[in-house]
Order: structure tokens, then sequence, then C-alpha cells
């Protein structure tokens, strides 16, 4: 939990939840490429939620366009109520 949270009220924190079930989400997927357009789907019907970005990416460079095989690390930025959240999950 970040100290952004809380900024949040009652109906962004459930919104801000999904930033952790996402990246779980994409962990857990066999298909981590599917599962990030999935995600990245999903976020963009989310009300009050603005996606920055969600990535795969590896740790040496950390650039959004590494090839799949490289990932590490899945990446999310959210502008949720006016406040910035970011998360990553190793994969």
């Amino acid at each position: 939990m970040s100290s952004r949270n809380v900024r949040l009220t009652q109906s962004a924190r459930a919104n801000a939840l999904e930033l952790s079930r996402s990246l779980q989400a994409i962990a857990n997927s066999s298909n981590k490429v599917d599962q990030i357009q999935t995600e990245i789907h999903r976020f963009t019907s989310l009300e009050g939620v603005d996606l920055e970005y969600l990535a795969g990416v590896n740790e040496t460079t950390f650039r959004k366009n590494d090839p799949a095989n490289s990932w590490t690390h899945a990446i999310i930025a959210v502008e949720v109520d006016g406040v910035r959240l970011i998360d990553n999950i190793r994969l």
C-alpha cells in the first residue's frame, strides 16, 4: 500500500487494487503478450482510471519495446482520480 492511497476515495481504492490484480494475472499467464493486451483493454473500460502504460520489460533496459522472451517484469502506471500509481511484478 502506497502512501498515496490515503489520497484516494473508497471507490478509487477499489480501482487501485486492479493494478495488482492485473499484474498477478500477467505473471500467472502462459501468454504474457496476450494477457497484457487483455489487461490494457480492461483498464480502458474502468471509470476514473487513466492508463499511462502497461508493459513487459527486462531488468537490464526497462524499455517498453523489449522482446517478450526477455521480459523479467511487468510494469504499470495509472492515474486514479488524479493520483498517479505505479507498480511492477517479477515475471
